[in-house]
């Protein structure tokens, strides 16, 4: 009985943590392919190689990454100011 608690809690946490990301997360990360193209226009010198320049396609995941972790970065420092959160680290 005890296990099956437990098991319950932790499919609830599951649940809240995903519905966080998908509600609230997904949408404050999300990038569109236009906010990638200018990305990598403004900054060709980044994607270039040996004189090329690499072709967008092979680069554009990329681009996506880079700018999803700087769009939830300023996310979180904005929540963090928003509501005196601080967050210690070990």
């Amino acid at each position: 009985m005890a296990k099956n608690l437990k098991n319950l809690a932790k499919d609830r946490e599951d649940f809240i943590v995903n519905k966080v990301y998908m509600d609230i997360i997904s949408d404050e990360s999300s990038i569109s392919d236009e906010e990638i193209n200018e990305y990598y226009n403004r900054n060709k010198q980044e994607f270039t190689e040996n004189g090329e320049l690499k072709p967008f396609s092979s680069v554009k995941y990329q681009i996506k990454t880079k700018l999803q972790k700087e769009k939830l970065n300023d996310w979180f420092e904005k929540i963090k100011k928003d509501y005196n959160i601080i967050v210690e680290k070990k």
